[in-house]
């Protein structure tokens, strides 16, 4: 390897259009060609587009045009010198799947070597569950939190590299189970991350912006670049370091925490934020409390709130449900196993049976109401009868045909 050929930064953009947001995931394409001029940085962009019939039935009242429909599937560009040069055509690949995505980073780090890296996933989110949902397949799919983290992990040991920077255009991608994820190895990948103070606009980060601001900036340390932008993007946005110390430390806080509030006799009826925010120096876990809310600020790099959102910089689970399928995606997460906080969210006996049953690598299928809530985010003026619509239509127009379990 030539050292002459290892640029500052390599930013790997993975951009899974193959749904409802193939349109916004386009434009942030054309958008990116523009920007990318530097000598300094590698740019790497893999996309996936879903055709605009699906996107239009998804979107009834949007009136997408296709126009600027050319083709359909997975492909991978470099882009420079404001271009962008065809490297592979994937065709209809699942970008759900996290083998695309290991594949992806670890394929870009080898053949894009630069001193530092970025990756940046982008995607609707699904709280505790995963992002990214694909929409092009036999089923609709979505990748798991737990799932994601892996393949980023073996990517980077693989190509023997770190990424210094996750942005991650997700939305509820800062809560502490998400965020341990990511660092329940020692030798984890990702060091950084940059993301929405729980939800963001739909058109995305303006990832041009990003792009730009590391272009004009490749020599700055990692923190000041992070801190920068932050600033320059102008959304409602955290940034936190992700060490596997730290982040032990905080989960064991919140275990002890749990576990006192358990053993306190007699238990008091509480909610889990008047557990976790109590005021009340008597209480035995107040200092618990206080410990493990500091574990969490200590993680913030920096952020910046544009908007009155007055969501926590780093949440937690904090209500229980009787839903089992989210109870038991959430009992994959790490943070959830061994952590008494987990039994205060569900009955011990149920998170052993849970956990039992959940051991799969692959994406995940997404169940019709979880289609309908995706509709209903993108919809929200649509009435409930025309939402099961457009959900009855586009079930229909893709041939997904469920196991009878998930209908």
């Amino acid at each position: 390897m030539e050292f002459d050929r290892i640029k500052k930064w390599t930013i790997l953009i993975y951009a899974n259009g193959n749904n409802d947001l193939e349109p916004e995931t386009w434009q942030a394409k054309l958008a990116i060609e523009t920007s990318c001029f530097s000598n300094t940085v590698n740019t790497i962009l893999e996309i996936g587009r879903e055709n605009r019939t699906l996107v239009n039935i998804f979107r009834p009242r949007h009136a997408l045009s296709c126009e600027d429909e050319a083709w359909t599937g997975v492909r991978r560009y470099l882009l420079e010198g404001g271009q962008s040069f065809l490297l592979e055509d994937f065709g209809k690949i699942n970008m759900a799947d996290p083998y695309s995505l290991y594949q992806f980073v670890k394929e870009g780090m080898e053949s894009y070597p630069a001193e530092h890296y970025m990756v940046v996933l982008g995607g609707h989110g699904y709280q505790f569950v995963g992002s990214m949902p694909d929409y092009s397949q036999e089923l609709p799919y979505i990748m798991g939190f737990p799932e994601m983290a892996d393949a980023l992990d073996k990517a980077c040991a693989e190509a023997g590299q770190k990424i210094d920077l996750l942005v991650a255009d997700i939305c509820y991608f800062n809560f502490i189970e998400v965020i341990y994820e990511f660092t329940k190895h020692a030798g984890h990948g990702v060091q950084n991350v940059l993301t929405y103070i729980c939800d963001g606009p739909i058109c995305g980060m303006p990832y041009a912006q990003i792009i730009e601001h590391i272009q004009n900036q490749p020599l700055c340390s990692i923190n000041d670049l992070i801190k920068g932008l932050v600033e320059a993007l102008k959304l409602d946005l955290v940034a936190f370091t992700l060490d596997h110390n730290m982040l032990e430390s905080v989960k064991h806080s919140f275990h002890q925490l749990a576990e006192t509030y358990h053993n306190t006799s007699p238990i008091s009826e509480l909610g889990l934020n008047e557990i976790l925010f109590t005021n009340d120096p008597q209480l035995p876990w107040h200092t618990l409390a206080i410990r493990a809310l500091q574990g969490l600020e200590e993680l913030v790099i920096d952020y910046r709130r544009v908007s009155d959102n007055d969501y926590g910089l780093i949440n937690i689970a904090n209500t229980p449900t009787n839903n089992v399928k989210l109870n038991s995606l959430y009992t994959k997460l790490s943070f959830s196993k061994d952590n008494a906080w987990t039994s205060l969210l569900m009955k011990p006996h149920a998170i052993r049976v849970i956990q039992d049953k959940t051991d799969s690598r692959a994406p995940l299928v997404l169940a019709p109401e979880e289609v309908y809530a995706y509709i209903s985010i993108m919809n929200p003026e649509l009435a409930t009868e025309e939402k099961i619509y457009v959900l009855k239509k586009l079930i229909a127009y893709k041939s997904w045909v469920y196991p009878v379990a998930s209908t």
